[in-house]
């Protein structure tokens, strides 16, 4: 149980591979950022400068989570994607609140950044935002907000190969609920907020 702190996080900079890694079983409430932060980037301190690290093959599912303050992310950089995560069985119940002009944000870089949630800023998605990554499933997923959010749920930026199956959010009438941003292979099915569409690339598209 995570209670009135911080949520999950799997980080690496400094050029460390983590990978085969599965979370299942938690519950969370109050969460005081994001309930899942996964960072990808490029500090290189260390002996010799270390390269690029690695994350790839994680599987997180049966994840019940309450009051969480911010969008759950997803972030490598360019170059260097986060990679075959995979998200299943969750309730998300996010703090919301953002406005139509939250959606247009475009939040920095941050590549050589101490990793922790929170160093983007606000983000442009009230459930998920996912940028330079690949091969990023979400499945059996019910998500929604306490107040009244104009930012889609999901926003996809630098993603290829992504698939949505039997994931519902809450959809705000005049406002987006998923923004795709040079997508590539992207698939989503039995979704209702959005129909089903299979695209192979994409540089710009609002459901």
């Amino acid at each position: 149980m995570f209670e009135d702190c911080g949520g999950l996080a799997i980080e690496s900079v400094d050029g460390g591979v983590i990978e085969d890694v599965t979370i299942t079983n938690i519950a969370m409430r109050a969460i005081v950022n994001c309930p899942i932060f996964i960072r990808l980037g490029n500090r290189s301190r260390g002996p010799g400068n270390p390269a690029v690290g690695a994350i790839r093959r994680i599987n997180i599912s049966d994840i019940v989570v309450s009051g969480a303050r911010a969008a759950s992310t997803i972030s490598g950089i360019p170059g260097h994607p986060v990679q075959d995560v995979r998200m299943s069985n969750m309730h998300i119940l996010q703090e919301g609140g953002g406005s139509a002009g939250d959606a247009d944000l475009r939040p920095p870089e941050a590549e050589a950044s101490y990793p922790e949630p929170g160093m983007f800023g606000p983000v442009p998605s009230y459930a998920f935002f996912v940028r330079h990554a690949s091969g990023i499933d979400f499945s059996n997923m019910e998500i929604g907000a306490q107040k009244e959010d104009l930012r889609p749920a999901f926003v996809l930026d630098d993603v290829k190969g992504t698939d949505f199956q039997h994931v519902w959010w809450r959809r705000v009438a005049g406002a987006p609920s998923l923004i795709l941003r040079n997508v590539e292979g992207f698939n989503i099915h039995l979704s209702p907020p959005a129909p089903d569409t299979i695209l192979e690339r994409v540089e710009i598209k609002r459901f």
